[in-house]
């Protein structure tokens, strides 16, 4: 059976499972990927403050493609300053220490770099990621750094403790 792209996408924007079936019926071959790299690069939920967020469901699709590196290397500079106005930062940083925590060392590093060179208002939206990737450590700076504002900002440290 030959996997449609259209198909594909549409399950991907939509959030669905078809979008696993249908990558599986594709058997690696690569012709979602472009599809998929995009979708982590701009969020497609359709209303992202109220839906859940798709790191994982994103981090599953790219490690089903069988090209996790290559994916990963193509979402790296989309954390740069010059990237493109539709880069949803706090998802392409979340779906990529998602892949750096089943990567090695330099993944990991990478990541870690890459946080430091965000804006702080990034930083911020990238915090339950980190702590994700780095656990405790990370937690208590990641609180340290909240903790004047926690009762503006509650609902972040909440966030911080289940990423925990």
């Amino acid at each position: 059976m030959n996997a449609d792209p259209k198909e594909f996408s549409a399950a991907l924007a939509r959030g669905s499972g078809r979008a696993m079936i249908l990558l599986r019926q594709a058997r690696g071959d690569g012709s979602f990927k472009d599809a998929l790299v995009r979708a982590c690069i701009c969020n497609q939920a359709y209303d992202p403050q109220c839906e859940e967020e798709r790191s994982a469901y994103l981090a599953r699709l790219i490690a089903a493609t069988g090209h996790r590196d290559l994916c990963f290397a193509e979402l790296a500079p989309s954390l740069s300053a010059a990237a493109d106005d539709d880069t949803d930062i706090p998802q392409v940083f979340a779906v990529l220490a998602r892949l750096a925590a089943q990567g090695g060392e330099p993944d990991k590093s990478l990541i870690r770099s890459a946080y430091s060179g965000l804006s702080q208002e990034d930083q911020l939206d990238c915090m339950e990621a980190i702590v994700r990737l780095d656990g405790l450590p990370a937690f208590i700076q990641c609180l340290n750094r909240v903790s004047a504002n926690v009762p503006d900002e509650w609902w972040r440290v909440a966030g911080l403790l289940e990423a925990l």
